[in-house]
């Protein structure tokens, strides 16, 4: 691979926006150490999105094990109300998910984590996106108490996700 920017101007670089690609990563290691890699929060977000979306299914496949098939049904059909941005939400995928707030605390809860996420990427105005990334309690004391307990850092501090605009 031919090294078109050089040793000395990648030494300068700080920041490096990039998907999470990990062959990118490895690169900005490499010839940009010190550049903070910040990735894409596009791409963040859509990971967010999988995961939520592999949430669902699993719940589905459990309820089906269990027996519980209209349920399993109706949690199946939740797709695009828990996948869609919330203005872009029609009548019936707000009733959705409402349903699924009240009957599925565990899936609304991973809905509402995407959703958070997608706001702190939204937000210009690190104070408000700070705020954004607090919206939603623990809901276990297990994780009061990690969230209490201050953690200490050890070596450098990973890079920033996104923000760096």
């Amino acid at each position: 691979m031919r090294d078109v920017l050089g040793a000395d101007r990648a030494g300068w670089l700080t920041h490096i926006w990039a998907d999470g690609a990990e062959p990118i990563h490895d690169v900005v290691t490499d010839r940009a150490p010190r550049a903070q890699l910040c990735l894409d929060p596009l791409h963040v977000v859509a990971w967010a999105t999988q995961a939520l979306d592999q949430v669902r299914r699993t719940m589905v496949a459990q309820l089906r094990a269990g027996g519980h098939d209209d349920e399993a049904a109706a949690l199946k059909g939740s797709r695009w109300a828990l996948l869609r941005n919330p203005p872009d939400l029609t009548g019936d995928q707000r009733t959705t998910l409402a349903s699924i707030a009240k009957a599925n605390g565990g899936l609304y809860r991973a809905y509402l984590l995407k959703e958070q996420l997608r706001e702190i990427f939204a937000c210009r105005d690190p104070g408000r996106a700070g705020r954004a990334g607090r919206a939603i309690p623990p809901t276990t004391a297990s994780h009061r108490r990690a969230a209490a307990t201050p953690r200490r850092r050890r070596g450098p501090a990973p890079p920033p996700v996104g923000g760096c605009r």
